[in-house]
């Protein structure tokens, strides 16, 4: 007989649009990417939106809470960045590129809006959910009280108990980027080569 951990199953958000509020802002700092064999230095974010009107019991005994979904952008405004895309969709119009140049990305957290979710499979098989598209609150809609804390994690704005909080991948991240190795004191900006 063999002893194995029971599968977990991970509960993803239902795919839609959904009434979505984001909640949490981390600033991952510059960290490393791979992509078809090439490394690039990239300044990142995470950006986290909770679903007020679609809950689920994730704890047996608890009560239901709002889904969450997270995605990762890199801090850019250009015209074809993906933050920009998310901003001018949150917003529902399009910005000029001073307006972007000028926008302060930590105001997007405690606005509310509409996402769109959708599902895609890895070649290993593992669905996940993700955010397609984003849209302003439609006329008439009632904003929703928020039930996840806002919360806002930069370099000039440390706070190490919302750090710890974090998933794992993503303080892994964080640790490996040029901003938290100087702001640890581990390296001078000299001599970081990114």
């Amino acid at each position: 007989m063999s002893l194995t951990a029971p599968k977990s199953e991970i509960v993803l958000p239902p795919e839609g649009t959904h009434i979505a509020r984001c909640y949490r802002l981390v600033h991952m700092g510059t960290i490393a990417e791979q992509f078809e064999g090439e490394t690039s230095f990239v300044n990142k974010v995470h950006l986290t939106f909770e679903l007020p009107d679609e809950k689920h019991v994730f704890k047996e005994g608890e009560e239901a809470k709002p889904f969450v979904i997270s995605a990762e952008y890199t801090l850019s405004m250009n015209d074809r960045a993906n933050l920009r895309k998310l901003v001018e969709g949150m917003n529902g119009k399009t910005m000029t590129q001073e307006e972007a140049d000028l926008f302060d990305v930590e105001g997007l957290v405690g606005m509310q809006c509409l996402i769109t979710i959708k599902y895609k499979t890895s070649a290993k098989g593992r669905k996940r959910a993700e955010i397609a598209s984003a849209s302003p609150m439609m006329k008439g809609q009632e904003p929703r009280s928020g039930f996840n804390e806002s919360k806002i994690l930069t370099f000039q704005n440390w706070n190490n108990d919302l750090f710890e909080s974090l998933p794992k991948f993503v303080k892994d991240k964080i640790v490996s980027s040029r901003e938290y190795l100087v702001m640890k004191g581990m390296k001078g900006e000299e001599e970081i080569p990114f």
